[in-house]
């Protein structure tokens, strides 16, 4: 089991690739810090983890929100003792064509998916130093943080945003022997994916098995990608087999992007 002894966070897990995330993480011997906006659904995560006989806390986290990270950390280190893995799964995602994208709503977007991915590295990365025993921090961007995408324009911004933060943080850190990655997904099969297909059923005038269809269609392997296969990768990364290697966004789109 390559995480007996480890201690890992995992922001976003009440969702789909981070309940997968976290799960892997107790299946392969790690404690794990369940944590998401919706308290249910970090303690349904947390159930199935327990029920698996694995070790895991519910937390109810706001990502954009210093203080409460803070006080996750404090949780965590009072239940497990240290800090070894952060994984940034917490994300949000809309739809819109450039011009109907309010202040409002461009704010929502950056604020979680890049303002919180950032606050949260800052402050486990401030822990992780203190502890002296380096660590592995994972952050989710996305294939829209690599191309631009037409109706995502804010949602494509804090994507990039990810990455930049992942290649900076992944420099300033090495020193202390954090390794800081990222990993883009392409279509996942999440509630997400559902809602986008639904949304550009109605931009296309199609239905959204369509579209789903169509999208399984785009990758060069033929299907959608399962929260499984993000999973494994950030598994692969948060382990030692990764220790040499920091400040990548390593792809999981399916060869729909290459670079």
């Amino acid at each position: 089991m390559r995480f007996n002894g480890r201690v890992a966070i995992v922001t976003g897990a009440g969702g789909g690739i981070g309940g997968e995330v976290a799960k892997s993480f107790s299946d392969e011997g790690a404690k794990v810090t369940v944590a998401d906006s919706r308290a249910d659904a970090a303690q349904s995560v947390v159930d199935e983890i327990t029920n698996r006989g694995g070790t895991a806390i519910p937390e109810k986290l706001d990502v954009r929100s210093y203080a409460e990270i803070e006080k996750v950390i404090e949780k965590t280190l009072v239940s497990f003792g240290k800090i070894d893995i952060l994984v940034n799964c917490a994300g949000i995602l809309t739809i819109r064509p450039f011009d109907e994208i309010t202040e409002e709503l461009w704010d929502s977007i950056l604020d979680v998916n890049a303002k919180g991915t950032f606050l949260c590295c800052k402050a486990v990365a401030k822990q992780m130093i203190r502890q002296g025993a380096g660590g592995k921090i994972v952050n989710t961007a996305s294939v829209a943080g690599k191309i631009g995408v037409p109706f995502y324009t804010h949602y494509c911004a804090s994507k990039f945003a990810v990455l930049g933060i992942t290649q900076s943080l992944a420099l300033e850190l090495a020193k202390h022997r954090i390794n800081v990655n990222a990993v883009c997904p392409g279509d996942v099969d999440t509630d997400m994916l559902a809602y986008e297909f639904r949304t550009h059923a109605q931009i296309r005038g199609i239905s959204p098995e369509e579209v789903k269809k169509d999208w399984a269609a785009r990758a060069p392997l033929g299907r959608l990608a399962l929260p499984q296969d993000v999973a494994g990768v950030i598994l692969f990364l948060a382990s030692n087999a990764a220790d040499y290697m920091t400040g990548q966004g390593l792809n999981v789109t399916g060869g729909r992007v290459t670079f």
